[in-house]
């Protein structure tokens, strides 16, 4: 009985020191994707009123195109 206890713990202790899977690297953003998003930031506070809803006549899609212009001229 012994001797099985002691195969077991062996076998159990060989499986722990397996290699670990390696993290997955994270995608570094582009230089053109830090731009947009300082741009969309800075116009989303620029044109939203105190209480975060959007100021009249601008929603989520005008801002993006908006922030699309700032910083394709800034990259120019």
């Amino acid at each position: 009985m012994r001797l099985v206890s002691s195969e077991r713990e062996s076998e159990g202790s060989s499986l722990v020191d397996a290699e670990k899977p390696k993290a997955k690297r994270k995608r570094r953003p582009s230089k053109y994707n830090m731009a947009f998003k300082r741009a969309y930031n800075d116009l989303r506070k620029r044109h939203s009123k105190k209480n975060g809803d959007l100021r009249k006549g601008y929603d989520h899609t005008r801002l993006m195109t908006m922030a699309h212009t700032v910083v394709r001229r800034s990259m120019k």
